[in-house]
């Protein structure tokens, strides 16, 4: 047994092999996140996982969406159906209330600290480490 949290824990527990996972979580957000993932994980590819998380950019997330949910119950398809324009533009991965709190921090709180040539220089890698880093256009 679990806490879903979005299901990172529950998925690596089916790891060890075990005969099964029960998850619990008072968020119906969280369980969603879980079903997704499940839904993704079945009908996509490993790169168009990371395209439908937001953990590349895409402009076929809403396909890929379609893909992960065909097949999931029809309240967690009306989730993530109520989501689908922030799902195209940030990825699942990044439309949680969380997730929100930090762009609009990155869009309109830190730019009235920090100029966008210093929050490079604070953020952004040299040349030859930002290939495995996150990429300096996003900041």
């Amino acid at each position: 047994m679990s806490i879903c949290s979005a299901g990172d824990n529950a998925l690596a527990m089916l790891t060890l092999d075990p005969s099964r996972v029960v998850v619990v979580d008072l968020s119906p957000a969280q369980i969603a996140c879980l079903q997704l993932r499940i839904g993704a994980y079945r009908a996509l590819s490993q790169p168009e996982f990371l395209e439908l998380m937001g953990s590349r950019p895409s402009g076929n997330r809403g396909s890929l969406l379609d893909r992960s949910i065909a097949s999931l119950d029809a309240e967690t398809r009306a989730f993530w159906q109520d989501r689908r324009d922030d799902v195209i533009a940030y990825g699942a991965g990044g439309v949680g209330k969380f997730e929100r709190y930090f762009r609009i921090f990155r869009t309109k709180l830190l730019p009235l600290v920090h100029s966008k040539k210093n929050t490079r220089r604070h953020f952004c890698l040299s040349a030859k480490k930002r290939a495995a880093s996150v990429p300096c256009k996003a900041l």
